[in-house]
């Protein structure tokens, strides 16, 4: 029975959505809810707005904190995984090129998290820096990374062997 090695990992990061984000969305929120509850706040039942829109803001503190991007690089491929429900693996056989760039995370995809946008599909999570991949069928993913210039050098030695 032969025992396969672990792959050797080249490259890892993990990064959490910036706190100014979270700061804004949450501030947002308040905003929106307390002047909601102001001018309803002589109506019936105006307490339970209060208490529901003080629960979303909790529920968005604990959703947003959570949230987190880890991408790696191994001798096989490049994998980008978390916001819950992402799990990328793409092979380097199927990876044309890969190449730093700074990008607009609003204007180009909508912002952050993973988007699907007319520059390809993005994985980020805060920042406006990363690498382009191009793949072989046409396809563009963009990898947000804080630490882009390293991502891009681990991809790119992959890719000449």
């Amino acid at each position: 029975m032969e025992v396969n090695a672990p792959e050797i990992e080249y490259f890892s990061e993990r990064q959490a959505f910036s706190p100014r984000l979270l700061g804004f969305i949450v501030l947002s929120t308040a905003l929106v809810g307390g002047f909601a509850y102001m001018e309803t706040r002589d109506a019936p039942g105006a307490e339970t707005g209060l208490t529901i829109t003080l629960g979303a803001l909790a529920l968005l503190i604990v959703i947003f904190s959570s949230l987190s991007l880890t991408t790696s690089v191994t001798d096989a491929s490049v994998s980008v995984k978390g916001l819950w429900f992402v799990n990328r693996i793409i092979r380097f056989e199927d990876i044309a090129s890969a190449e730093m760039r700074n990008y607009k995370p609003i204007l180009e995809y909508g912002g952050w998290g993973y988007r699907i946008g007319p520059s390809g599909k993005a994985y980020n999570a805060q920042g406006d820096e990363g690498v382009q991949l191009v793949l072989k069928d046409g396809g563009r993913v963009l990898i947000g990374s804080q630490r882009a210039r390293e991502l891009a050098d681990a991809i790119s030695s992959r890719l000449r062997k």
